[in-house]
């Protein structure tokens, strides 16, 4: 397999700023996703539509319809309320893995900043699997990281906890 690491900072660079873009499409969308600093953790992105039509400058409605349209074809899973993408397939690629415990215990740290909602807990257990897979030390950096990305040191959310919260927001949502 050929591949090449893409640094995030070059989808803010002014000069590639500069450059005439595409109009909305699902492709550029796609790319972008997987190659720009809006995912907080490999694959888990706490943006919506609204947000990613601001940062590429285009048009609301046609960067919905390219969001909805990676949904269709299995791409991408989203929250809109939450709102939160999640990649899967991110992380099955190794240039994602992290390289050692301390970048899983960012990520962990980085979980702070992505709503919580049922997405989320499934993206968690998906990221844990993999962790768990490259060995104990990257789970127990992940969540060492998690309880110190939040400010009171108390840590993440039971999953208890979450699934109880899940249930709530799936009731919530049902009822609007």
């Amino acid at each position: 397999m050929i591949y090449r690491k893409v640094l995030v900072r070059v989808w803010r660079d002014a000069r590639v700023r500069a450059l005439s873009g595409p109009a909305p499409n699902a492709q550029t969308l796609w790319l972008y996703l997987l190659t720009s600093d809006v995912a907080t953790i490999p694959g888990l992105a706490p943006i919506g539509a609204l947000g990613l039509a601001e940062r590429l400058v285009w048009e609301p409605e046609p960067t919905a319809a390219a969001l909805s349209e990676l949904e269709q074809e299995g791409f991408l899973e989203r929250d809109p309320r939450a709102p939160l993408i999640w990649i899967a397939g991110a992380l099955r690629q190794e240039i994602h893995a992290p390289d050692n415990p301390n970048v899983a215990m960012n990520w962990g740290k980085a979980l702070e900043h992505v709503p919580e909602c049922p997405l989320r807990i499934r993206a968690v257990s998906q990221i844990e699997e993999l962790l768990l897979h490259l060995g104990d030390s990257y789970l127990e950096a992940w969540r060492n990281g998690i309880g110190k990305g939040y400010g009171n040191g108390s840590g993440d959310r039971s999953a208890k906890q979450q699934a109880a919260s899940s249930k709530q927001y799936s009731a919530s949502s049902t009822q609007q």
